[in-house]
């Protein structure tokens, strides 16, 4: 098997459980693990945000979900997002893309920068309400 074939594999394994698998409810969530090596915790513009965390993102597109920053070599995407206006955390920024904590799966990804905007806090849900039908959503689920 060579290396491009290796890659793929990986790469369709890594988008079938992105799109299609909910993350594990027994798992506890125990806070973001830190950003990706070199990065730069960024402020935000309207200071909301708890200290050391990013500001709150939503996307106006339907943007790809990437595993690296558009200078990575071999960066893949995962799909799209599943709809418009769903909130992600940015923890870091690279090129034209964002790095971002999706707290709908609980999960990182690059996103593009020009697919998002600011916002602040979003509303916080009951877990009980999240559909499963999707991979982000507009509001943070408790629980």
């Amino acid at each position: 098997m060579n290396r491009h074939t290796l890659i793929l594999l990986v790469a369709c394994a890594v988008l079938t459980w992105a799109c299609d698998a909910p993350p594990p409810s027994s798992r506890p969530r125990e806070g973001a693990p830190p950003p990706p090596p070199g990065a730069q915790q960024r402020q935000s513009p309207t200071g909301d945000q708890a200290p050391g965390q990013g500001h709150w993102l939503r996307n106006h597109q339907l943007a790809d979900m990437w595993s690296g920053p558009t200078d990575e070599p071999g960066a893949v995407s995962f799909g799209k997002v599943s709809s418009q206006f769903c909130v992600f955390e940015e923890r870091d920024a690279k090129g034209d893309r964002l790095y971002v904590f999706n707290p709908y799966s609980a999960n990182y990804f690059w996103i593009e920068r020009a697919a998002v905007g600011p916002v602040g806090t979003p509303e916080m849900r009951p877990g009980s309400t999240k559909p499963t039908d999707q991979n982000c959503a507009d509001a943070v689920f408790e629980g």
